[in-house]
């Protein structure tokens, strides 16, 4: 009985030791890197619109109304609803009383375009989500654009694509071709 009571006490002592030592610091590079990198580019300053929008008149139809910078002829919801390439699109709203409102746009596509790497990884549906911005001044933006992928076992992944790589997407969408992942 006592060598159980002390097989339990040293588990304990070496399983809170083992937490004291791991504690990450709160200083990494890995932040100071990352935090530096979203000070120095951020990606909305690239895909603002050029619109203006009535304050008041924040949602999707809105948004939809207005222009990226990508072409200054085809609106937001010209472009996004017209995307063939997707089999199914979604408008989705998050509003705030005090902060900016999100919409994100969601799409599938078929299954056929996904690579033979991603389907030997189980990849059985591919998503896209992009997340707007759009402030109470009428600013709008992207803010991230995001793949998901649905595999066969039914888990979800989702993967933040780099700002380098979305406006090639949205370049993509708005002159109706094939998104490429």
């Amino acid at each position: 009985m006592f060598a159980v009571i002390g097989i339990i006490a040293v588990s304990v002592t070496g399983c809170a030791k083992s937490t004291e030592d791991k504690s990450p610091s709160s200083s990494t590079s890995v932040e100071k890197r990352d935090i530096e990198k979203l000070i120095k580019k951020p990606f909305h300053g690239e895909m603002k619109t050029d619109a203006s929008v009535v304050p008041g008149t924040l949602g999707i139809a809105a948004l939809k109304n207005n222009h990226l910078e990508v072409s200054t002829t085809k609106t937001i919801g010209e472009a996004f609803d017209s995307y063939k390439h997707a089999i199914t699109k979604e408008w989705r709203e998050t509003s705030s009383e005090i902060g900016p409102h999100y919409i994100d746009y969601i799409c599938w596509f078929h299954i056929s375009p996904v690579s033979t790497v991603a389907i030997r990884e189980g990849i059985v549906k591919r998503g896209l989500e992009i997340k707007f911005v759009v402030r109470g001044d009428g600013e709008t933006y992207i803010a991230m654009i995001s793949r998901i992928d649905i595999k066969s076992d039914g888990m979800r992944s989702v993967s933040v694509i780099d700002p380098p790589e979305i406006k090639k997407i949205v370049t993509a969408i708005y002159e109706n071709r094939e998104i490429t992942f």
